[in-house]
């Protein structure tokens, strides 16, 4: 996460001046359009079962739905779902054509910095690999390292609407799922992660754990 965040402020001084208001943004738009998701999933999971048995529906700030207003209901979580999806096609078109004028903007300059370079340097290196920088390099910078960066919001707001839905209806699940996950993401981020990048670490053994 950290070295995320580190890569990401050396980006954003060689793009745009507006690409740090578009990434908050986007990542604005994003969280709440899955909390809207989760909004309209968890109407549709709280409503499935009375409805089926003919009862009231209990919803936590609307109050009680009569039988005769299950239409208006099921009407309402549709039109939020398809809201939703269309916000979403609209927002990854934006999204598209604004990462297509940031690969042209990272590779003129990328091109200029080459021209600018001296003859040793520009010797050193072939057109294979200047067309492989131009291509794989600066799209892995930008739906390697723009997009994760910008979507993390978006996951994190999921997390805590989902995290919210069942305290309110199951609280005991709630709790043990959240200690369960947050153990697993601790031994994730402490242990496993530290043991893998460590030289001494993991790349260093065979498969039968002996020194390779």
């Amino acid at each position: 996460m950290l070295r995320l965040w580190r890569a990401l402020r050396e980006l954003l001084p060689l793009l745009p001046a507006s690409t740090r208001w578009f990434l908050l943004g986007y990542a604005a738009l994003s969280a709440l359009l899955s909390v809207v998701d989760i909004v309209a999933l968890s109407l549709l999971a709280l409503t499935l079962a009375p409805m089926v048995q003919g009862q009231a529906v209990e919803l936590p700030v609307l109050g009680e739905v009569a039988p005769a207003s299950y239409g208006w209901l099921l009407g309402t979580i549709t039109l939020l779902v398809v809201l939703k999806g269309l916000a979403t096609l609209a927002l990854q078109w934006a999204v598209s054509r604004r990462l297509g004028a940031y690969d042209l903007v990272i590779g003129d300059r990328l091109f200029g910095a080459y021209i600018r370079a001296p003859w040793t340097e520009r010797l050193r290196r072939n057109t294979a690999e200047l067309v492989r920088l131009a291509d794989v390099g600066i799209a892995n910078t930008t739906t390697g390292l723009l997009l994760p960066a910008a979507s993390l919001p978006a996951e994190l707001a999921t997390f805590g609407a989902v995290l919210v839905v069942l305290l309110v209806a199951q609280p005991l699940t709630a709790v043990v799922t959240f200690a369960y996950l947050g153990g697993l993401a601790v031994l994730m981020y402490v242990v496993i992660s530290p043991a893998r990048s460590s030289p001494d670490g993991w790349a260093g053994t065979t498969p039968s754990g002996s020194p390779g």
